[in-house]
């Protein structure tokens, strides 16, 4: 006899219980950027679960609770925003598949010189660029003394004709 199980066995054993609210305790003292170690966090945990009637398994079981969390979230909570960005993949654009003209951008930024305008007045002028996508050829260049949605649409005219 033997071999066989029964047939209401599933496997292994059921999750240990582990309260909610103690969970998200741990967690919330856990993603610190002071990135306190877990053996830091579970005497308190355990302090507080005393007095809140709360149920917090072994410790080898809170690590492995903690570890089946997504990875940018933990990065995001212990290291911050900046880290987690640093683990996505650069975004590469492939133009190829573009006929030629048939996608164009635009793209102001107020230059770091000063000049003098023909009006006598002193400013930093503000540069308005056309580009070709695909080829990344500048299609149209315009200096304007301040930058205006109606001063864009005047530097698009010219690659009308």
């Amino acid at each position: 006899m033997g071999g066989h199980l029964g047939p209401s066995y599933h496997g292994g054993r059921g999750r240990a219980e582990f309260t909610q609210e103690a969970y998200d305790w741990i967690l919330r003292k856990y993603l610190s950027k002071t990135k306190p170690p877990l053996s830091a966090i579970l005497p308190d945990a355990r302090k507080e679960a005393a007095r809140q009637g709360w149920i917090i398994p072994k410790d080898k079981t809170v690590q492995a609770r903690i570890d089946e969390e997504p990875d940018w979230k933990i990065i995001a909570g212990r290291e911050g925003e900046k880290a987690l960005e640093r683990t996505f993949p650069p975004v590469e654009r492939d133009y190829t598949s573009l006929d030629l003209h048939e996608m164009w951008e635009s793209d102001g930024r107020r230059m770091d010189v000063w000049c003098t305008w023909p009006d006598g007045s002193l400013g930093r002028p503000h540069a308005v660029i056309w580009r070709e996508c695909r080829t990344r050829m500048p299609l149209a260049l315009r200096i304007y003394k301040s930058e205006s949605g109606e001063l864009v649409i005047n530097s698009w005219h010219p690659l009308l004709n």
